[in-house]
């Protein structure tokens, strides 16, 4: 998802004209930068929907990770296992708040859960393709609604859980249960009050990021941008790591840290 439109980026580049190849190859700039922008700052910073867990231990409350956090659209507790998705070879599971995605080298397939609303047809999708990977119903997991499963054990980057998956070792996705109908979240505190006590772990799934998103971060991701397409076409000055200096400075002040 890219964070600015070609015509920010263009302000970039002194005025020339521009073909439809040539816009190809920015719109491709664009989104690159733009998740160069988001790994950096370790956050959405456009708006963006994630996903979190929080064990809260018993609280009441939680602080959501995800900053800015705009809106709370879902709240839930009580996992239980739904499904075992694994591989006759190696590939990588993906499974943000919107889509299962299967991948290896070669590409992917993504399943969006609006099309597969259940645990048991998410199954079924998995289990038809030609790619070798299988899903494994859980017992009483089969109606699980799809958007509260969520991938256990996966590397979080904005939220989407992501595991690799090998031969003999299926990676685990589980199905929130029980829905926290009184959740609501303090936009200025950037806390969620979660309507009861909750003994175990809870999953959140809020919109974050800045909208208007900020002229800072728009201006490094299309100085990004022009370096990219730049460095496409041989330029070797445009060749340097990114973030180069300028677009660190320009990010700093939207990192997000983990503590």
């Amino acid at each position: 998802m890219s964070l600015i439109t070609l015509e920010r980026a263009k302000r970039a580049f002194a005025p020339r004209a521009w073909t439809d190849s040539d816009n190809a190859e920015l719109a491709q700039s664009v989104a690159t930068a733009s998740e160069l922008a988001r790994r950096f700052c370790g956050a959405p910073l456009g708006p963006w929907e994630t996903a979190e867990i929080h064990d809260v231990a018993g609280a009441r409350e939680t602080a959501v990770r995800h900053r800015p956090a705009r809106a709370l659209l879902s709240a839930a507790a009580e996992p239980a296992p739904a499904l075992a998705i694994g591989r006759d070879r190696a590939g990588t599971v993906r499974l943000s708040t919107t889509a299962l995605v299967l991948a290896d080298e070669a590409g992917g397939r993504a399943l969006p859960l609006a099309q597969f609303p259940t645990a048991m047809a998410l199954a079924s999708a998995v289990n038809a393709g030609s790619d070798g990977y299988t899903a494994a119903l859980a017992p009483g997991a089969a109606s699980a609604p799809s958007d509260r499963l969520h991938l256990e054990g996966g590397d979080l980057l904005l939220g989407i859980p992501a595991r690799a998956v090998r031969p003999g070792r299926p990676v685990p996705v589980v199905a929130y249960g029980a829905v926290l109908a009184g959740a609501r979240l303090d936009s200025r505190s950037q806390r969620v009050d979660l309507g009861r006590r909750v003994a175990g772990p809870v999953r959140l799934v809020v919109e974050a990021g800045h909208d208007p998103l900020p002229e800072p971060v728009a201006e490094a991701v299309a100085q990004m941008a022009a370096a990219l397409w730049w460095t496409a076409r041989g330029n070797p000055a445009a060749a340097e790591p990114l973030p180069h200096p300028a677009g660190r400075a320009l990010l700093a002040p939207f990192r997000q840290y983990r503590i």
